[in-house]
């Protein structure tokens, strides 16, 4: 009986020191989130003071504020630049052959090289276009010669760009043959 007693003994010593370190686990945890907690409430009021100090100055710090308010001047600037910057991505369009971004004044798409289908309404067109629209129509109605000649180039180039579309599509469809022959064959 006395091996079963040491065996007691032994585990009730073990199982009271473990007690202890969970204890003192638990105790540390806890004031390490009080001091965390307590840290976060000073920086929120540093925060606070900071920004009413900032606002009662009007942004004009001297002193050793200088330089942290030169700081916030150049992050409030990079932040309008970058917002001018996500603002002009956004009015970005797509092509509508491979759907890569591009912008409202590409002619072409800077992946695929296909023309942009342009749009056909005075409403769509950028405040250049339409005003360089309005002048090549002042300049068309002024002189009768010109307006012809004008009109024949127009006609030239919506031939020629009708034809490479049509290039374009017929190359397309032959791929799309020869692609289906070739998986035709290997089957």
């Amino acid at each position: 009986m006395d091996l079963f007693d040491k065996l007691n003994n032994l585990f009730t010593e073990a199982g009271k020191e473990v007690e202890q370190k969970a204890k003192e686990v638990s105790d540390s945890m806890r004031l390490n989130a009080k001091i965390r907690d307590e840290k976060a409430a000073i920086k929120e009021c540093m925060e606070k003071i900071g920004r009413l100090y900032y606002e009662e100055q009007q942004g004009k710090g001297a002193g050793v504020y200088q330089e942290s308010f030169d700081r916030i001047h150049k992050s409030q600037e990079a932040i309008r630049q970058a917002k001018k910057e996500l603002e002009e991505y956004r009015k970005k369009e797509e092509c509508q052959y491979c759907g890569a971004a591009m912008r409202k004044e590409d002619l072409f798409c800077s992946k695929c090289g296909m023309k942009r289908e342009q749009p056909c309404s005075e409403e769509q067109k950028t405040p250049e276009e339409a005003e360089e629209a309005a002048t090549e129509e002042k300049e068309t109605s002024e002189n009768p010669e010109q307006a012809e000649q004008t009109e024949d180039k127009a006609s030239e180039n919506v031939e020629m760009e009708t034809a490479e579309s049509m290039d374009s599509e017929t190359a397309e469809a032959a791929d799309e043959v020869s692609d289906s022959a070739d998986s035709a064959e290997q089957e």
